[in-house]
């Protein structure tokens, strides 16, 4: 089973996305490994693993990649990559621009994600990472696969159509956006399985998450 998380950025994305593999798979312990695979066992505590040796979620996204690459090219490190959506809006001054603006993780993310990879061909990430998803099942490395950060209408189509769910994860409490980059633009209503409203405390966030997965028949 796939789950796709879609919504604004600073939604509660990334916090729905723990709360579904944390008991399962601690991404923060490395989350800059883009194959859990390269993980050894001994890495993830006993009590998280299935009776049956299989991790029953995982967490992937289709930014690992370009995170690497970003990684690499500009030297950002793992927190600021992989850690609170704030901290990808920072200019960083080692970059100027040419216009008077600075270089912001964020900006990278989605020029090489869209206008880059995506432009050359659409399927660049969704190939990468259900790949990966297929190879993990396959070999009883998971048993569900979140992915949390499902943008365009392609990638929403390709989880639906493999039998998965859609969350849209909405933070009521947000300013309205003025990112008008197409990653943000989001996707169809018709590919939304559930909407989750993130108003209230984690706890009540997380009954509600756990609350529309049971009603699929989800069980984690």
């Amino acid at each position: 089973m796939i789950i796709g998380l879609h919504g604004r950025k600073k939604s509660g994305k990334d916090s729905v996305a723990r709360m579904l593999t944390s008991r399962h798979y601690v991404r923060g312990l490395q989350p800059h490994i883009v194959d859990i695979r390269h993980v050894v066992p001994t890495s993830v505590p006993n009590e998280l693993w299935a009776t049956d040796g299989v991790l029953p979620s995982v967490q992937l996204s289709f930014a690992d990649p370009i995170k690497v690459i970003a990684h690499q090219l500009y030297d950002w490190d793992i927190q600021t990559l992989w850690g609170p959506s704030e901290l990808r809006e920072i200019p960083d001054e080692r970059y100027p621009r040419g216009d008077g603006s600075y270089l912001t993780p964020r900006l990278f993310l989605q020029i090489e994600g869209t206008e880059v990879a995506r432009a050359c061909y659409p399927g660049t990430w969704t190939d990468k990472t259900f790949n990966l998803a297929d190879e993990l099942v396959r070999d009883g490395f998971a048993r569900h696969i979140t992915i949390a950060d499902l943008r365009f209408d392609n990638e929403a189509v390709i989880v639906r159509n493999r039998g998965g769910h859609v969350l849209e994860i909405v933070n009521s409490r947000l300013p309205p956006s003025s990112d008008l980059h197409e990653s943000e633009a989001g996707i169809n209503p018709s590919h939304v399985s559930v909407r989750i409203i993130n108003d209230d405390t984690f706890e009540v966030l997380r009954a509600r998450v756990f609350a529309a997965l049971e009603g699929f028949g989800v069980k984690l």
